[in-house]
């Protein structure tokens, strides 16, 4: 059965394809546009679909390409907004479209891939429009239960779970529901995709999260401890207040580049990353246990392999 290399195939023809119109009548927006689409990463959401199209008898379905860009174009219209929000310079080693034309240019420029990601959605499907629509709304429940809980040492385990669920696993839930169900998959191989993609965004997002701790910005192409400097407290951070609470003061004023070292070598000291790394590996175990269960999911168990297991083995 044939794949349909969406990484280097759909995705940057079908991408280019979709920006033509704008490239003639809004050039600097396409540019903005094409800046970011280009910018790199592991296109993992496009990746997803793919994957999970391998389910059902129709893999090669037009429908499915068009999903890949639509679920990519989605995640890079946060990648804009996020960057306007965390006054961020750099993403993937590139300046950002807020540094080279502005906050204001990087939040249109959002928005449009936005609201282009949303018509390719519904072109798929009328169910495809449902389920993106609905993604959409959890993505933005996600993040703003995490701006209300920024600097705040009281975050719950609980509370965490629910943003990332919201603002990370979401998108990957619906990229794999999207693959199997465009590729006329039936319906228990949809269901299966859709909770293997979730359970695959939520052990993705713990690991970020601590990566962001433990690794270089030559690593992670970030700045270590930057959730930590903007009030974030994921759940290594959550873990370790319950074994050293007098790091409450410090994180309810929060971390400065003078006291992060000395907050992050505490942090360490405890057993929040250990802890932290077992719900990652919970997680990881979940999604590979729901594409086990899949006709082809050795496809969508290959991804877990490389985006999930190996990191894994990497910082036990």
């Amino acid at each position: 059965m044939p794949a349909l290399d969406t990484e280097t195939r759909s995705f940057e023809r079908l991408s280019s394809l979709h920006l033509a119109k704008e490239m003639r009548e809004s050039p600097d927006l396409a540019a903005a546009c094409e800046h970011i689409l280009r910018s790199g990463g592991k296109r993992l959401r496009p990746r997803f679909v793919e994957a999970a199209s391998m389910a059902g008898p129709d893999p090669m379905a037009p429908a499915v390409g068009r999903a890949a860009v639509a679920v990519e174009m989605f995640h890079c219209a946060s990648l804009a907004h996020d960057d306007v929000i965390d006054d961020a310079a750099f993403r993937r080693g590139k300046e950002t479209v807020s540094v080279r034309r502005g906050a204001i240019a990087a939040a249109l420029t959002g928005g449009w891939l936005f609201g282009r990601s949303a018509m390719i959605a519904a072109d798929c499907s009328a169910s495809a429009a449902l389920r993106f629509s609905a993604a959409a709304a959890r993505v933005c429940d996600g993040q703003m239960l995490e701006i209300c809980d920024l600097f705040d040492p009281g975050r719950t385990e609980e509370r965490y779970f629910e943003a990332i669920g919201g603002k990370t696993a979401t998108v990957f839930e619906l990229s794999a529901a999207l693959g199997a169900e465009l590729a006329s998959a039936h319906s228990a191989a949809v269901e299966s995709a859709a909770e293997c993609g979730w359970a695959f965004g939520i052990a993705f997002q713990i690991l970020d999260d601590i990566s962001d701790l433990l690794e270089s910005a030559s690593t992670t192409g970030k700045q270590a401890g930057k959730d930590l400097l903007q009030g974030v407290y994921t759940l290594p951070v959550i873990y370790a207040l319950e074994e050293a609470p007098e790091l409450e003061t410090v994180l309810a004023v929060g971390a400065s580049s003078d006291s992060l070292s000395v907050v992050l070598h505490s942090i360490r000291r405890t057993n929040g990353f250990a802890r932290a790394l077992d719900s990652a590996k919970v997680y990881t175990d979940l999604a590979r246990s729901q594409a086990s269960t899949m006709t082809h999911g050795e496809r969508l168990e290959d991804l877990i392999n490389q985006a999930l297991v190996v990191p894994l083995a990497r910082l036990l």
